[in-house]
């Protein structure tokens, strides 16, 4: 049987959704797919857009220019226009929303959520932000199309405060975050808060995922056997 593992955004928007809709939408993940571009180049250098700071260095490091930040946008999209076109504008957005914000970022551990048996996931990127006197985690929602729900943010804000805050006593008080990418040429950012919302309990996100990704197993071992007895039908009626 296939590898089969959603995509963050996509396992989101499907969770707490009416289970026939939920099957429907699993079915199309089986349907072959041109992935024209990634938000790859953008997540490797997303240290740089929003002041990574280094321990040993002390916290005295001035933000990366933007043309700098720009060189290795570039060089990370290996001169292909595509991933230029659409990790640029959100590099720049970003780099303008922290600089805007005095932001200043560090490394932290962000390995993933176990969230179902065999499947962990990760709502965020590894980096605690600071912005004046609020430290942060924040997960970057890029998609122009198929980008989080207000169900889908709260199911990220779950995990971020399952991962971040239940996990670790210093991190009780931060902020959860998702920054939503305009739709337009700027791409600016948006930024969505967990403030006031009613975040799923860890036991509930738990089960929810399971039923997806079990729906999911069970529709890839049926297409898997569809395809085999084709495959047999198309064999015998050859001899």
């Amino acid at each position: 049987m296939r590898n089969n593992r959603l995509a963050p955004t996509d396992l989101a928007n499907l969770a707490f959704r009416d289970r026939s809709r939920q099957r429907e939408r699993l079915l199309e993940t089986f349907e072959p797919k041109i992935i024209p571009y990634t938000y790859n180049p953008y997540r490797q250098t997303v240290g740089d857009a929003v002041n990574l700071q280094f321990d040993l260095l002390g916290d005295g490091l001035q933000p990366t220019p933007w043309a700098a930040l720009e060189r290795a946008v570039r060089a990370k999209c290996k001169g292909n226009s595509a991933l230029i076109a659409v990790n640029l504008p959100i590099a720049k957005a970003t780099h303008l929303y922290a600089t805007k914000r005095n932001t200043a970022a560090s490394v932290i551990d962000g390995s993933p959520l176990r969230l179902a048996p065999g499947r962990s996931h990760d709502f965020w990127v590894s980096l605690l932000l600071s912005q004046g006197d609020e430290s942060l985690i924040m997960f970057p929602d890029a998609r122009r199309k198929s980008h989080l729900t207000e169900l889908g943010r709260l199911v990220v804000f779950s995990a971020q405060h399952e991962r971040f805050r239940a996990a670790n006593p210093d991190y009780e008080s931060i902020a959860l975050q998702v920054w939503r990418y305009a739709n337009d040429d700027s791409r600016s950012v948006i930024v969505y808060d967990s403030k006031g919302a009613d975040l799923v309990p860890y036991a509930e996100l738990i089960a929810e995922i399971t039923a997806i990704y079990e729906m999911l197993d069970d529709l890839s071992r049926m297409r898997e056997e569809e395809l085999r007895r084709k495959s047999y039908s198309v064999r015998g009626s050859l001899l």
